[in-house]
């Protein structure tokens, strides 16, 4: 019966309600006390923590957490020097789990994440009109029934001149030719 009510309060914070319980009526009013809005524990992983993390990450290659938390522990007395790492950052460097490495660089892996970009732009009344199939029953496969398609090798930018590359499969065999292509022209 508490396990009930314990429920019930954290269902239904703040209201009013009749139940019945045991054959017996009985008004539950769930606590009416704000919650705190800074609850939880005060993160102890900023300042030099963060920046020595920063810094032995991005000089190791952008590690994972999984990778960096054991290098970390096995190679601290060989990176306190070079990266001015404090007595308290190194404390917090050496208890730190990879996820707790991952959570805080998360921003920072986010800025680094490629985005990629497509060259093409789809139509709307040609998408209407052209049919797109992803999968061709073995009926449906003929010989010389070609898909194409050009990929741009850009990076994270289509300014200016870049190669691309124009790629035809041959459904049935699965034959692929490539052609490269120094830029967008026609020719």
């Amino acid at each position: 019966m508490q396990s009930e009510i314990s429920l019930h309060r954290l269902a239904n914070w703040g209201k009013t309600t009749t139940i019945c319980l045991g054959g017996k009526t009985v008004k539950l009013k769930a606590d009416t006390r704000k919650r705190r809005k800074d609850g939880g524990r005060k993160p102890v992983n900023t300042g030099d923590f963060a920046i020595a993390l920063r810094k032995i990450w991005a000089y190791f290659w952008y590690r994972c957490g999984k990778i960096l938390a054991p290098f970390l522990r096995e190679n601290m007395q060989f990176l306190e020097q070079p990266f001015g790492i404090t007595p308290e950052a190194k404390e917090l460097l050496l208890k730190a789990s990879p996820s707790t490495i991952d959570r805080v660089l998360r921003g920072d892996k986010k800025k680094l994440a490629f985005k990629g970009k497509s060259g093409t732009k789809p139509e709307k009344l040609l998408k209407k009109q052209i049919p797109v199939q992803t999968y061709y029953p073995n009926t449906d496969k003929k010989p010389f029934f070609f898909e194409i398609d050009t990929v741009y090798h850009c990076g994270s930018s289509t300014a200016g001149e870049f190669c691309s590359t124009l790629s035809a499969t041959d459904v049935y065999s699965g034959w692929i030719e490539l052609r490269p292509s120094l830029n967008k022209a026609h020719k």
